[in-house]
């Protein structure tokens, strides 16, 4: 491996440090003096006067800075673009080629891993008469890394095997098996498919028994309804009363007829046969 702090050297730098020290204490006296004058009428001229020319000297070095540091930068790109061109493409060229050569070795290496431990987990299911259909090799959820060793994971793949070989003996002493079964494939988590097999029984038993009642309370209707249909039917039929005439002299006792008289009298008369006519219920107006 070269050494190289020798390869960039700075040859010269530009000598200005001790100017702009000298600068800062010319500019500093000025300052000193103009902030110690009397602000009034006769020196406030002189004041703007110092002010101005600090502006104007600031100004003017600004603009050297400027050029300084264009003169400073210039060999400094210079460096730059050849330092880009010899080293630092060259760098980052080799290192992401050689990125993706590890890469490939990596990915191979875990390929390989992967076939044995499937290998081995397929043969291992076939001794236990597991159908690949129940339990293929990703279902197992295994990972396979550069780290992991290939016995952790054959150790890994055996475990899972061995819960599906058990759990699949606890499905077959079921009664409800196959539904199990379905349910169980789906995720071959168990507790959840029994549970859920269970509860679908359970509603379609309590729907059997909403039904069975409905029907009940419809045939219970309809056996009432025969019944009063058969108890109408067998009543026999009254003919209605006979109307009865009143006799001649009932009608014309009830019969109302009109009269017209002159009543005279004095006026507690006239009040009393007045109260006599609305006690009695006769219909009068006065003429």
């Amino acid at each position: 491996m070269q050494n190289n702090e020798n390869l960039i050297v700075v040859r010269q730098l530009p000598v200005i440090e001790d100017q702009l020290r000298q600068i800062k204490q010319n500019v500093e006296l000025r300052v000193g003096e103009a902030l110690s004058m009397a602000c009034t009428e006769e020196t406030r001229q002189s004041v703007k006067e110092a002010r101005t020319v600090l502006n104007r000297e600031f100004g003017e070095l600004e603009a050297r800075r400027k050029e300084v540091k264009a003169a400073i930068m210039a060999p400094y790109d210079a460096f730059e673009k050849v330092y880009k061109e010899c080293a630092a493409d060259i760098y980052r060229d080799a290192d992401a080629k050689l990125k993706a050569r590890i890469d490939e070795v990596e990915t191979g290496l875990k390929r390989q891993k992967a076939e044995k431990v499937k290998a081995y987990f397929e043969e291992y299911r076939q001794s236990l008469g597991i159908s690949a259909e129940y339990v293929p090799f990703y279902a197992a959820g295994i990972n396979i890394t550069l780290s992991a060793s290939e016995k952790s994971l054959k150790t890994a793949a055996k475990a899972f095997l061995d819960r599906v070989s058990g759990e699949l003996r606890i499905i077959s002493t079921q009664e409800r098996s196959d539904e199990i079964l379905v349910e169980y494939l789906r995720d071959l988590d168990l507790p959840r498919a029994i549970s859920t097999v269970d509860r679908r029984h359970k509603a379609m038993a309590a729907e059997r028994e909403r039904r069975q009642a409905t029907a009940e309370q419809a045939e219970a209707r309809d056996q009432a309804a025969k019944k009063v249909e058969a108890v109408v039917a067998e009543e026999p039929v009254m003919a209605p009363p006979a109307a009865v005439m009143p006799p001649e002299e009932e009608k014309e006792h009830n019969q109302i007829f009109s009269t017209a008289f002159k009543v005279t009298g004095t006026i507690d008369q006239l009040r009393a046969l007045k109260q006599f006519l609305t006690d009695g219920g006769f219909e009068y107006e006065q003429l």
